[in-house]
């Protein structure tokens, strides 16, 4: 029997099938990781990391939300990765860099080849997050940033949008020796 021919958006609902049951499985893991987390206190180093202020649902109104200091980072997800990360300077980095590369993938998320390249960059910032962390750790912990990332409705569709223009390329699993080439910071220079 021959199969009907599909149009070209009937070819994007197995890859947005695919999106939503991978947002599904990160909303769930962040809720094991919130309950399992809930009982322990954040704790803050003797010398605190600087932080910007909080900026609240004002940080909510457009993709970008506030960087005040301009490192590419939005102030909430800065502060984030530094009360959640306060003693390892290698996973702040490794964090930093997935939210660079995810952050380019919303803003860029209608131009084809800029959200191939962020999608890259995003792959190689797991790679590095793997190696500082090992694999199954750095899963739980990207998992987490990504959901903190996408926390409203247009930054999931502008993340889902930019995803789709990956559809048809291919990635290979990246050699367990060959992660750290996936930092854009020699991991091995930092003290923890």
């Amino acid at each position: 029997m021959k199969r009907p021919k599909l149009s070209k958006h009937d070819r994007y609902v197995p890859i947005v099938i695919l999106i939503i049951v991978g947002v599904l499985v990160v909303g769930a893991g962040v809720w094991y990781l919130s309950k399992e987390q809930s009982s322990k206190l954040i704790q803050v180093p003797a010398d605190p990391i600087p932080l910007p202020p909080d900026p609240g649902e004002a940080g909510k109104q457009t993709l970008a939300g506030i960087d005040s200091d301009g490192d590419g980072v939005r102030d909430d997800i800065q502060r984030y990765i530094a009360l959640n990360y306060p003693d390892s300077e290698k996973t702040r980095a490794a964090l930093t860099q997935t939210t660079c590369a995810m952050q380019g993938a919303l803003l860029d998320a209608d131009n084809e080849q800029a959200s191939i390249n962020h999608v890259i960059e995003d792959f190689a910032a797991g790679d590095c997050l793997s190696y500082i962390k090992g694999t199954k750790d750095a899963w739980l912990i990207f998992a987490a940033l990504r959901a903190r990332i996408l926390n409203t409705k247009d930054r999931s569709l502008a993340y889902v949008r930019a995803t789709q223009h990956f559809s048809g390329h291919e990635i290979t699993n990246t050699p367990a020796t060959e992660l750290k080439l996936g930092c854009t910071f020699n991991p091995d220079l930092m003290r923890n």
